[in-house]
């Protein structure tokens, strides 16, 4: 048996013997009171330049450049790609997302899946196709080439800043499409991608509901003591790079920083967020992500028995919970995408049968 099939059995039999019994689950703090109201100066700060949609407020996404379109049975999914200015960088940047058009609702709303850090998007691109199964879209924006480069970017600052920037950019392109509900719409991330959706969803208001898994605060600390194998050669390449110690480098990560999520979660509506986090993760260590949860006001997490990696053993939890709260936030009708599921297989029975 290979260690592939090994690991899917141990998954399966993880998740059909009830592991989510295991999960340590805590409500939203009845104490809450709102988020803090969002600074002009972080409005400011976080200012993308000119919009994709002033360029061309018509047609942009007619405009943005296809690469793959492939034809599902419940949805479509598309590989597009666009060309716009990073202030931030000060150079020209090639966006790619991938938008999972469902079939299965007229005007659905929209989820932005924010990827990990490493990888070929397999645990993103198995997030968007079930939400694309049960009626909702999503998008998923490719991360940048280089970012764990120590050259790329002149801070961490300007990374969180260039990230963001990107995802807003490509929210205008989906919007400007006229497909998705722009009353309904939200995001999903894990580990990297969930650290970084932070500054996202805490300046962009037209996401309003959220899913962050293996989530911290305080990233230059998280990079410091991460046990992840990219992270660590990051290190100590930057320490090579620029004549650093450990100390002077963590220095110069936090020189001139201002995004971090933690500062930046008091402006996010916990109400509308959902957590979980791994007891014995070591690559964003457990610590951070409850720094994160007390700063955002104690949203409603799930503390799962297991470490960063090994959270795969809930991998099928994972996308089950992420698929009802969406539904639950969104009002998604599951009796009626149900109907549209089974007319559209009907529809392609009566094809197959006419040929």
């Amino acid at each position: 048996m290979s260690l592939k099939s090994t690991l899917c059995g141990i998954v399966c039999a993880a998740y059909l013997s009830g592991c989510s019994v295991l999960v340590k689950s805590y409500e939203q703090d009845e104490r809450y009171a709102g988020p803090q109201p969002l600074p002009a100066e972080v409005v400011q700060r976080f200012e993308y330049g000119t919009s994709v949609l002033d360029e061309n407020p018509f047609g942009q996404f007619a405009a943005s450049d296809l690469v793959e379109r492939v034809q599902s049975l419940y949805f479509t999914r598309e590989v597009r790609s666009f060309s716009s200015e990073d202030r931030h960088v000060g150079s020209m940047r090639t966006i790619t997302f991938e938008y999972y058009r469902t079939a299965l609702a007229e005007h659905p709303p929209l989820v932005m899946v924010l990827p990990i850090l490493g990888g070929d998007y397999p645990i993103e691109r198995s997030v968007c196709e079930m939400l694309a199964e049960h009626g909702i879209s999503s998008v998923l924006v490719h991360r940048p080439p280089g970012i764990l480069d120590p050259q790329t970017y002149q801070s961490l600052e300007v990374m969180i800043l260039s990230l963001t920037a990107d995802r807003r950019k490509t929210l205008d392109v989906i919007v400007a499409s006229g497909e998705v509900d722009m009353e309904r719409m939200g995001s999903f991330g894990i580990s990297m991608g969930a650290i970084t959706g932070v500054p996202l969803i805490a300046v962009e208001q037209r996401l309003q509901y959220h899913v962050l898994g293996l989530a911290g605060g305080d990233i230059p600390s998280i990079i410091m003591e991460s046990s992840e194998d990219a992270v660590e050669e990051f290190v100590d390449e930057a320490m090579s790079a620029f004549g650093l110690s450990r100390a002077q480098l963590l220095d110069r990560l936090r020189s001139g920083y201002c995004s971090d999520p933690a500062e930046l979660a008091p402006f996010i509506d916990a109400r509308n967020v959902r957590m979980f986090l791994a007891r014995f993760d070591w690559v964003v260590p457990l610590q951070y992500g409850m720094v994160l949860h007390e700063r955002m006001g104690r949203p409603q997490l799930d503390v799962l028995p297991v470490g960063h990696y090994t959270a795969a053993l809930f991998y099928f939890w994972v996308k089950d919970v992420t698929c009802e709260f969406f539904q639950e936030k969104f009002g998604v009708d599951g009796v009626e995408v149900e109907r549209r599921r089974q007319e559209i297989v009907r529809s392609a029975r009566r094809q197959r049968s006419d040929k």
